[in-house]
């Protein structure tokens, strides 16, 4: 049980540092442009004010209620350098990302200093990403 919490209390530390509010949250949830369904979780998405809104849950039967861990993202596209970032923290701030790992020639992952993934930067984005995702990013 203490577990459970401590991945709520995440959740809502994440939906607060993203400058969300709950009724993003259950919007994106009610009304998702797509759910996509994993083994024991859903990951449903929304684009709201041109924030790619990401929410990862389980529906796991409790006492009293349904526990959501939820997943923010911001992502931002921008078609003159044709590369996209997708923030799992935001803002990062300057000289935050402390390592930068090259998955290859177009992934690039960054870290902070408690080796915590905060973003990742896709490279020559229009030939790696759907033209449907790259519509739903925010225009840089």
């Amino acid at each position: 049980m203490k577990r459970r919490k401590s991945y709520l209390l995440l959740a809502e530390n994440r939906r607060k540092q993203r400058g969300l509010n709950k009724e993003h949250i259950f919007e994106a949830l009610i009304h998702p442009e797509y759910i996509k369904r994993m083994d024991n979780v859903k990951i449903a998405a929304k684009t709201i004010y041109g924030r790619a809104i990401t929410v990862v849950y389980t529906e796991e039967e409790t006492y009293k209620n349904n526990n959501c861990i939820l997943i923010m993202v911001i992502f931002e596209y921008d078609k003159e350098a044709d590369a996209a970032y997708i923030y799992l923290k935001y803002p990062i701030k300057e000289g935050e990302a402390k390592k930068t790992i090259a998955l290859n020639d177009n992934i690039v992952l960054d870290f902070n200093q408690d080796q915590k993934l905060i973003g990742v930067e896709v490279l020559s984005a229009s030939r790696v990403l759907s033209r449907k995702v790259l519509a739903e990013a925010k225009a840089v």
